[in-house]
C-alpha cells in the first residue's frame, strides 16, 4: 500500500463522512478533530525540519509509530479471519522509545469516555479485535493508551483548544482503529496464498514478501519458537496524529523474531469469524481459514461485535444483517424461499453457523449454496454434493440420494411439518454436527438466507 492511498484513507477517516472508510467511523470523531489547533505548517515526524517544530504540531521524540497486530492461538483470540489489535507505538526515530509518558492522565475507565466522546460502534469493534489473552479487555486499552498513548505528543491536552478530560485518549482509540481497518493482514497474506493451516509452513521470505507488495515497507514478523504471533507496520506522521496523514516506513530498532523457514501460521480453531451486533459497520470480504490445508477460495464478511459467545459465518458476498446478540431477524416468508441460497444455524436463538454441502452443520467455514426446486407446496433441495434427503432420520445430500420434499415456515427450513432439527454436538473448530429430524441433544433451526 503506498504512502498516497494510506495518507487518502485516513484523511477521509478524519475529515469526510465516515461511511466512505472500509469501516464507518465514530459519528463524532470530525467534531472532536476540531478542538486541535491548526498547525502553520505540516511537518512529518523524523524529518530534519521536525526537531524545530511545535510538539504539537509533529510527533516527537516518538516519530516512528508502530502499528502491531497479533495472531493469538494459545488461547485464540479474536476472529478466525482477522488478526487483532496490540496497539500503536510511538517508538523514537532511532528505534528508542519511551513509556507511561503522563502518570496524571492514566485513565482507568476506556470504555466509560469512549460512551462519553465517541459511539457504540467504536467499541463494539474494539470489543471484537482489541482482545488480550490474559486481561480483560478494559484493562489491556488502560494499559495501551498509558504506556504508549501518553506519550504521542499531539495527543498532549496543551494540544486542544477546548480540552475535555479523557478527550484525546478517545482520538487515540478511534485513530488506532481507523489504521488498523486500512491494514488487513488476512486478506493480504490470504491473496499471496499464505492462509492460517494446521499443516503446512512458510518461509519468512514469503510473508514479509506478500506484506510489502501491499505495504511498500517490509513490517517486522515475531514468532513464538516457529508460530507467528505478531507483526509490525512502521510508519512516520505528517502533522499531528489527528490528521492521519500516515506514511509507510521501514521500522527501526527492530528485528524479527521468526526463523527462516518452517513458520507455522495456525488456524483459530473454534473462533468466531463474525457475531451479531447492533452495531452498524460496513463490512468487507475476507476469506475464511479452513482447518487443514488453507485452500478455500470462498469469502465471508466480517462485522464488529459485542460478544464473542455467538458464532456466525456470514454469507459470501452479503452484508450482515442481523441487529441483537440475541439473533432476532427478521423473518422470511414461505413465498421468498426459493431460488438459490443458504441455510443459516441457530442454536439457543443465536446465528451459529450454516449447512454445508453435505447437508452437516458447521460453524467454521463458508456456508453451502442451496438451490430449491419447487416441487408440489413444498421444495426439493440440491447442494454441490447432490439431493437432500432424509433417510432413517437423517439429512444427507449427496450423489445418488432421493430428493426429499421440504416445507418452509417464516422462513425456517420444516420437514413434516417440524422446523427443529437436531444434532448430538453442538459443533466447533473444524467439528461438524449431523443434522437429525426426531432425536439428539441439541435442538438447532436453520433460516434461509437468499443469495
Amino acid at each position: 500500500m503506498t504512502s498516497s492511498v494510506v495518507s487518502t484513507l485516513l484523511a477521509l477517516a478524519a475529515c469526510a463522512v465516515p461511511a466512505t472508510s472500509s469501516y464507518s467511523s465514530a459519528s463524532t470523531i470530525f467534531d472532536l478533530y476540531k478542538r486541535q489547533s491548526t498547525c502553520a505548517t505540516v511537518v512529518e515526524s523524523c524529518s530534519t525540519a521536525a526537531a524545530a517544530a511545535s510538539t504539537c504540531c509533529v510527533n516527537r521524540p516518538g516519530g516512528q509509530l508502530l502499528q502491531v497486530q497479533f495472531w493469538d492461538t494459545d488461547p485464540v483470540e479474536g476472529p478466525a479471519n482477522s488478526w487483532g489489535i496490540h496497539g500503536l507505538w510511538p517508538d523514537e526515530c532511532t528505534g528508542d522509545y519511551q513509556e507511561d509518558c503522563d502518570t496524571t492522565r492514566e485513565y482507568t475507565d476506556i470504555t466509560t469516555l469512549i460512551e462519553k466522546y465517541g459511539t457504540t460502534d467504536l467499541l463494539d469493534f474494539m470489543n471484537t479485535y482489541w482482545n488480550s489473552d490474559d486481561e480483560t479487555n478494559e484493562e489491556f486499552w488502560e494499559h495501551e493508551w498509558a504506556t504508549h498513548g501518553t506519550c504521542i505528543s499531539t495527543l498532549d491536552p496543551t494540544c486542544y483548544t477546548d480540552y475535555e478530560t479523557g478527550i484525546e485518549a478517545v482520538d487515540f482509540f478511534q485513530i488506532v482503529v481507523n489504521l488498523f481497518q486500512t491494514l488487513n493482514t488476512y486478506e493480504t497474506l490470504y491473496a499471496a496464498g499464505i492462509v492460517p493451516s494446521n499443516t503446512k509452513t512458510y518461509t519468512l521470505a514469503e510473508i514479509v514478501d506478500a506484506i510489502s507488495a501491499s505495504f511498500g515497507e517490509d513490517p517486522v514478523l515475531l514468532c513464538d519458537d516457529d508460530t507467528i504471533s505478531e507483526i509490525y507496520y512502521g510508519f512516520f506522521v505528517n502533522g499531528p496524529l489527528v490528521n492521519q496523514d500516515f506514511v509507510p516506513a521501514a521500522v527501526v530498532g527492530e528485528d524479527s523474531t521468526c526463523p527462516d523457514t518452517g513458520i507455522k501460521y495456525p488456524v483459530k480453531s473454534g473462533a468466531t469469524t463474525t457475531v451479531a451486533t447492533t452495531a452498524t459497520l460496513t463490512a468487507t470480504s475476507v476469506p475464511l481459514p479452513t482447518s487443514g490445508d488453507a485452500t478455500t477460495t470462498a469469502t465471508a464478511e466480517t462485522t464488529s461485535s459485542t460478544s464473542t459467545t455467538s458464532r456466525k459465518i456470514t454469507l459470501p458476498g452479503k452484508t450482515a444483517t442481523t441487529t441483537s446478540t440475541a439473533a432476532t431477524s427478521t423473518s422470511t416468508s414461505t413465498s421468498s424461499v426459493s431460488g438459490s441460497g443458504y441455510w443459516v444455524a441457530y442454536y439457543d436463538g443465536v446465528e451459529t453457523g450454516c449447512l454445508i454441502s453435505e447437508g452437516t452443520w458447521y460453524v467454521s467455514g463458508t456456508c453451502a449454496t442451496y438451490d430449491l426446486t419447487t416441487s408440489g407446496s413444498g421444495f426439493t433441495m440440491t447442494s454441490s454434493k447432490g439431493s437432500c434427503e432424509v433417510s432413517d432420520d437423517e439429512l444427507t445430500c449427496a450423489s445418488g440420494d432421493s430428493a426429499t420434499t421440504f416445507t418452509s415456515v417464516d422462513g425456517y427450513l420444516a420437514y413434516d411439518g417440524a422446523t427443529t432439527f437436531y444434532c448430538d454436538v453442538v459443533p466447533s473448530g473444524s467439528e461438524q454436527g449431523y443434522v437429525w429430524t426426531d432425536y439428539g441433544d441439541y435442538e438447532v433451526t436453520f433460516l434461509w438466507s437468499p443469495k
